[in-house]
């Protein structure tokens, strides 16, 4: 379970307080040390001896190993104990429940998932385990037994931790159910507090939900509204279970003092109510003898640390100090290296938090002491990477305040290694580490590219070092690294533009790729932008502050549905000049006229359609380039598509059912669209209107052996993956649902989608990350070039459009100039006069393969 302690601090009190299903029955046990054999054999082997309580005996020493924080050990000795158990026993089902306990602290929650739904539901099969799915369980099947209300509750937690929080709710709420039924007390408490976290992982994705929606009033009373459930929630836990208790009120404080910083953030402080209650736990806590007088455990030492960093966000140094040394003192003793590193760690960051403050230099030694420290114990650890990462990085942080630049990236490049080698399982174990993304994994990224641009003295000292093809890498690891997860792993297959994009592969390279990435902190607060030419990297840098009012000008006025009112030359050109000078001017002279350029964007750039950009002349990008952009920088190794010998799949509706519950405006253009493609193409089949239902168009695609889906519908991008879907016309298509639907295609016919293309979409409004959503259902529809309208063009001009695209993918053309021709055609072509507004051809983007 200690594989993935450092984790906890950001979120729940550690799952150091074990219900162990011994014999069918369950015990509720304080992790205290217990000794045990070296090895899982010596371990078997004494239960041997224990004959006809052999089974018993190796659940007990699974637990052991567990407490000792072996979980694989424990994963080994309870897969024993269920083999020596009778098949489908109490005994039986309570071995794989606590194996699902054993995969968790692995941080293997999707396997834990799939043993926990084999326990209750037996060789029935459910898919409920694979995040992107949508099938539910049917609760109704599982009878009212106390091994089923502990199952359910594991359960219930560890759907949690991959992200299905509807899902685990309802599982709680079923144990709940059960729990009482039976009054079973020490169950009921321990489910309380599961739906307390449950509640609380929903608070922390609606506050990051809050930061892209234009709906911000509901969004912020739905995380309020969470936020309580979850303190209704703790606070059920009964007094009678003292472990819990403490449990219960650490969490309560430490989502009390997010809460708090939340309000405050979004200029809402008066909205909270809970000073008061912030100070009776505090008092509770202190004061409480059940705290202080722990016996050594990695409870007692989770406890204390996690009741330290709270004290310390609050302004209450002196005794969050007191708490940190406590555990220190507990850790040391017990054996248990990942324990005392993680005290260490802890109290290192202590010291440099103040250091911040006072700028006291003794405060600075002492953390480089502590933290160094940690980090030598970690190193001795196996597979410490989750807390290796984490120390490192802020060893960074103390050698950039000191000056020591070259130290500090040493020690930021351990921990970016360290990170990758764990971030999937981080992700996958901890829904506030998914949900702050931004805040807890960029900036160590972000240290590491600004030590890296930053440590030489002039821009020309910038752009002539080595270390600018480090900073592309590493920009595109971070991409990657948003884009799984906002959307989960992406296929194997792809490659990497910053790594795998080299002269001697069989197709045409760029002549450019224009790197950005936006560094927002406020010690940082720059938009950082590197040009790579076939043979060299140009540099580029302004303060993200001065440049954030364009960008956001220029969203909101693209996103109002009255743009093409507006005067390009009067509304936008100073917004798209300023952008122009930044990605392209500095490196103008480098370039060639004309050719390639790819964009690999920060995605809060993500919905600005970059051929739009204009230089001193007044003259688009579109223009002069031919422009594709990389979301996640990476895609399907480049490949032109040979329309004459592809065939399609073209779907589309112009009107739904239950339109307006659904808020669907009519598009009056579809069948003129759909009917300029069908002559220009091999249409396979064609699904309008009342034809175009998610079934018929999951059997097409399972069916049909295409190589270009084109749909024609109202659709919408969101950096949440809730909110992006295809509207077919008797339901929406979510993202979650699209993949389900392309996985019923062979992995064979999947990888033939060589062009999708969706033309009346649009981005979220007031999401500027918006972007990721079309960046997600390009990766999950497999597709190696996806075409999208950035805002929907509801307007005769569409068809026209896609007509003059498709006509020059048939000429021949690459897929960016067959777009750049498309628009240049409205530009420049007379009888194209009356769309020659932005409005009618700058919202078409290329996303994936230029060829």
């Amino acid at each position: 379970m200690t594989k993935y302690w450092s984790v906890w601090k950001y979120i729940l009190l550690a799952i150091s307080l074990i219900l162990v299903i011994i014999g069918g029955q369950e015990k509720l046990i304080a992790q205290v040390d217990n000794p045990v054999g070296n090895s899982t054999s010596s371990a078997i082997a004494q239960c041997e001896l224990a004959a006809e309580n052999y089974a018993a005996c190796l659940t007990q020493k699974g637990y052991d190993y567990f407490n000792r924080g072996d979980a694989q050990a424990a994963l080994e000795i309870w897969q024993e104990a269920e083999a020596a158990y009778p098949e489908n026993s109490d005994g039986f089902i309570g071995s794989k429940i606590n194996q699902g306990m054993a995969l968790q602290g692995l941080g293997q929650s999707r396997q834990a998932c799939q043993v926990l739904v084999k326990a209750l539901y037996g060789d029935r099969l459910y898919s409920i385990c694979d995040v992107t799915n949508e099938e539910t369980l049917d609760l109704s099947a599982i009878s009212p037994s106390s091994m089923n209300a502990i199952g359910l509750r594991n359960l219930g937690e560890v759907l949690r931790a991959i992200g299905k929080l509807d899902e685990s709710q309802q599982v709680l709420e079923k144990s709940l159910e059960i729990s009482q039924k039976l009054n079973i007390s020490e169950q009921i408490n321990l489910v309380q507090l599961e739906l307390g976290n449950t509640h609380r992982a929903n608070y922390y994705r609606l506050t990051n939900l809050y930061e892209r929606t234009d709906n911000k009033a509901n969004t912020r009373k739905d995380a309020i509204a969470q936020a309580d459930l979850a303190l209704a929630s703790y606070r059920q836990v009964r007094e009678t279970y003292p472990l819990l208790q403490i449990k219960s009120q650490l969490n309560q404080l430490s989502l009390l003092v997010d809460f708090k910083d939340w309000l405050s953030k979004i200029k809402q402080s008066d909205s909270f109510t809970h000073k008061s209650e912030i100070t009776d736990l505090i008092d509770w806590l202190n004061n409480s003898s059940n705290l202080t007088n722990l016996p050594p455990s990695q409870f007692a030492v989770d406890a204390q640390i996690n009741f330290a960093l709270n004290l310390s966000k609050l302004g209450q140094s002196e005794m969050a100090f007191t708490y940190a040394e406590k555990a220190r003192k507990i850790a040391t003793p017990l054996g248990n290296p990942s324990a005392e590193s993680y005290a260490l760690g802890v109290l290192g960051e202590l010291f440099y938090d103040r250091y911040v403050r006072l700028k006291q230099d003794e405060d600075l030694t002492q953390a480089e002491k502590l933290t160094r420290e940690a980090i030598v114990i970690a190193n001795k650890i196996p597979d410490s990477a989750n807390l290796l990462y984490e120390w490192q990085w802020q060893l960074g942080k103390i050698y950039q305040d000191k000056g020591n630049i070259e130290e500090a990236i040493a020690a930021y490049e351990a921990a970016v290694k360290n990170l990758e080698i764990v971030r999937r399982d981080l992700l996958a174990i901890n829904a506030e580490m998914r949900f702050s993304f931004q805040e807890k994994i960029k900036p160590i990224y972000e240290d590491l590219i600004w030590s890296l641009l930053h440590q030489a003295e002039t821009p020309e000292q910038k752009s002539e070092q080595k270390d600018l093809k480090r900073v592309t890498e590493l920009i595109g690891q971070f991409q990657q690294a948003e884009v799984e997860n906002a959307f989960g792993c992406i296929q194997s297959e792809l490659i990497n533009l910053t790594k795998d994009i080299e002269p001697q592969n069989n197709y045409d390279l760029p002549d450019a790729i224009i790197y950005t990435i936006v560094l927002e902190r406020e010690q940082h607060n720059a938009i950082e932008v590197i040009l790579k030419t076939t043979d060299k990297y140009y540099y580029n840098s302004t303060r993200w502050t001065d440049v954030k009012k364009n960008i956001d000008n220029l969203q909101d006025i693209l996103q109002d549905k009255y743009f093409y009112q507006y005067e390009p030359n009067d509304w936008i050109s100073t917004d798209t000049k300023k952008l122009y000078e930044l990605f392209i001017g500095h490196a103008e002279n480098h370039l060639p006229k004309t050719g390639d350029l790819v964009f690999v964007v920060d995605s809060s750039l993500s919905n600005i359609p970059m051929g739009l950009l204009q230089d001193k002349h007044n003259q688009y990008l579109v223009q002069k380039y031919r422009i594709s952009t990389i979301l996640g920088a990476q895609l399907r190794e480049p490949k032109k598509l040979n329309l004459e010998k592809s065939t399609a799949l073209i779907a589309g509706a112009d009107q739904w059912q239950n339109a307006q519950e659904r808020n669907l405006d009519p598009l009056n253009y579809i069948t003129d669209e759909l009917d300029e493609f069908e002559k220009l193409t091999v249409a396979r089949s064609r699904l309008e209107g009342e034809d175009f239902t998610r079934n018929k168009f999951q059997k097409q695609v399972a069916d049909l052996p295409v190589q270009i889906i084109h749909i024609a519908t109202h659709a919408k991008f969101s950096s949440d993956p809730e909110q992006t879907r295809i509207e077919a016309y008797d339901q929406p298509i979510t993202l979650k649902e699209l993949k389900s639907l392309l996985q019923s295609k062979t992995q064979s016919s999947l990888d033939n989608i060589e062009l999708l293309v969706l033309s009346a979409c649009q981005t979220a409004k007031g999401d500027e990350r918006s972007g990721l959503g079309l960046a997600g259902v390009a990766l999950q529809a497999g597709a190696r070039s996806t075409v999208a309208s950035l805002w929907n063009v509801n307007d005769p001009s569409t068809p026209k459009f896609m007509k003059e695209f498709y006509q020059r993918l048939k000429d021949g053309e690459t897929k960016a100039e067959a777009l750049r021709q498309a628009q240049l055609a409205f530009l420049e072509d007379e009888k194209y006069s009356n769309f020659r507004h932005p409005y009618y051809w700058a919202s078409f983007i290329l996303v994936g393969s230029w060829l």
